[in-house]
């Protein structure tokens, strides 16, 4: 078991740091997983992580179950994005996709399929979205981690970064449980259960992937 550390010690480390400060000076590509409890904060979140992409010149994605007229809507009302205007310079693309445990090709071509379509686009890219819709039973979660294990363990070969989403809420079974599980795939963990007051846990920081607790969250 990793060592256990007060809030200071980990914060001046490096490992944790304020959810929108963290999105706004990350470098390199990573995986992120976002865990949010009020879906119009989780939204400014992703929306940010999106328009920090468009000024640095990415091709930037947001992958919905919903109507994309939705999102874009939602982008020009948060103010954090302008979405019409990064669709039009064909650098913003918001794309419906299925939810993946209903495609008929299976999960892991539609995966696939996904992927092949980013990658018509000038790299790097940068990306918000999940394959699964539903999270509400243990079944589909387990669905959702084995998806972000495959994702995770072809992260390499993918010039770009990439922002999961899970709304707390909506999160079935164990939910802490999933969360150490969902740890493991992912190269930073945002919380940002209390807004304003969340939390980045920069994991590459504190452990390798194969050693990776979530015991020393107790300490704050």
């Amino acid at each position: 078991m990793p060592e256990r550390f007060s809030q200071q010690k980990i914060v001046n480390r490096g490992i944790v740091t304020e959810p929108f400060r963290y999105i706004d000076s990350f470098e390199g590509r990573k995986h992120i997983l976002l865990v949010f409890d009020d879906l119009t904060e989780g939204k400014m979140i992703q929306f940010r992580f999106l328009r920090n992409g468009l000024r640095a010149g990415e091709s930037c994605f947001y992958l919905t179950h919903q109507e994309p007229s939705v999102i874009e809507r939602e982008m020009s009302m948060s103010e954090v994005v302008d979405a019409r205007e990064w669709i039009e310079k064909e650098q913003l693309h918001i794309y419906p996709i299925r939810d993946l445990s209903q495609d008929k090709d299976g999960m892991l071509k539609g995966y696939q399929k996904i992927l092949e379509m980013i990658q018509q686009y000038r790299p790097p890219y940068r990306v918000v979205g999940r394959a699964i819709l539903d999270i509400k039973t243990e079944m589909s979660m387990e669905v959702q981690y084995v998806l972000e294990k495959v994702f995770h363990s072809r992260f390499e070969t993918l010039e770009g970064s990439f922002l999961c989403y899970y709304d707390w809420s909506e999160m079935g079974g164990n939910r802490l449980r999933w969360l150490e599980r969902l740890s493991r795939t992912h190269h930073a963990v945002i919380f940002a259960t209390n807004f304003r007051r969340g939390l980045t846990f920069n994991l590459e920081s504190y452990f390798d992937t194969a050693s990776q607790d979530f015991h020393y969250i107790e300490e704050i």
